[in-house]
């Protein structure tokens, strides 16, 4: 079973992060807010401290680049906007996708998908 879960995971990595052109009509600044796993991080002991899964991406002074914080992992980098394909990728070819206005990337457990934070109100 561990066999084929692998090969799947490894599958919907790529499809979530591919170069093929998804979605037009998405531009780099609606990357940008605040975006959350609604899921949230597990905590086996009332002691631990939990940072919560979060993704910051704001604008940076450069045209098409963004700054990306990943506040779970402890990630800060710059990820470039692709206008050609509507993706948000780092130099490591490491991708974001906006699908149905979720922000969405492939890693080692599979796609995570995550919502925009919601803020007084707004957005």
């Amino acid at each position: 079973m561990k066999k084929l879960l692998l090969p799947i995971a490894t599958a919907l990595v790529l499809t979530a992060c591919s170069d093929e052109p998804k979605a037009p009509e998405v531009k780099g600044d609606d990357y940008v807010g605040v975006w959350m796993n609604p899921i949230g991080q597990q905590s086996q002991s009332a002691n631990d401290v939990i940072i919560n899964d979060r993704i910051i991406i704001d604008k940076s002074t450069t045209k098409d680049v963004y700054t990306v914080t990943i506040l779970a992992k402890g990630v800060f980098t710059d990820m470039k906007f692709k206008p050609d394909n509507g993706l948000l990728c780092a130099p490591n070819d490491a991708c974001f996708q906006l699908v149905d206005g979720k922000l969405k990337l492939g890693s080692e457990s599979g796609v995570l998908t995550y919502e925009r934070e919601q803020q007084n109100g707004n957005q």
